[in-house]
């Protein structure tokens, strides 16, 4: 728009140049002509210039608004997966303290028969299928430091691998270290402005 407007100004001084030149000797007619032709010539150039920049600017605020959102949302995708992350990792660590009484109340012959269709441990299958994949889900969302804490959490934790049945003591102490690091990293991923001390 700012374009069309600056060429029909020059075009509109060039007309009126051009009958006022009309009344004056032909040489200073075209001097004249010469003059309105360089002045449109810098006129639109200076229109084009000023299109191109204002274009670098929208390009530019566009591209800005692009990362804020694509930042924005990964922040938000970390959250969801962090939380539900530690949500199943504590559900799991409690399922597994009940499952190891209810094994340890068993028969050592009911115990050594245990298998993946016991009843007695329903419940933990399934959690650990759950938590296994949670923390596939840390491993693609999270950062390098969300995934370090979540294996280290794991760790403290039987096996998800869906291998061998594991059944082993928790360390209560070791879970909770490891559950406070990684909600230490949620904290200071997850808002857009972190407090000073994320600190669990």
């Amino acid at each position: 728009m700012m374009l069309f407007v600056l060429i029909r100004f020059s075009v509109l001084i060039r007309e009126t140049t051009a009958l006022a030149s009309s009344l004056t000797s032909p040489k200073k007619a075209r001097e004249d002509k010469n003059r309105d032709y360089k002045i449109g010539f810098i006129s639109a150039g200076s229109a084009l210039f000023g299109a191109f920049i204002g274009a670098l600017a929208s390009l530019g605020v566009t591209t800005l608004q692009l990362h804020a959102d694509l930042d924005k949302d990964a922040r938000a995708k970390r959250a969801e997966v962090y939380a539900a992350f530690l949500d199943v990792a504590d559900r799991y660590h409690s399922q597994t303290l009940e499952t190891n009484q209810t094994i340890a109340s068993l028969p050592p012959d009911k115990r050594a028969r245990l298998t993946g269709n016991s009843p007695e441990i329903a419940a933990f299958l399934k959690l650990r299928s759950e938590f296994q994949g949670q923390i596939n889900q840390v491993y693609v969302y999270g950062s390098d430091d969300g995934w370090e804490r979540a294996r280290e959490l794991a760790a403290w934790l039987p096996d998800s691998n869906m291998g061998e049945l594991e059944f082993r003591d928790v360390s209560e102490s070791g879970f909770s270290g490891a559950y406070n690091a990684l909600l230490q990293v949620f904290c200071q991923e997850a808002p857009a402005k972190p407090r000073d001390k994320c600190q669990p």
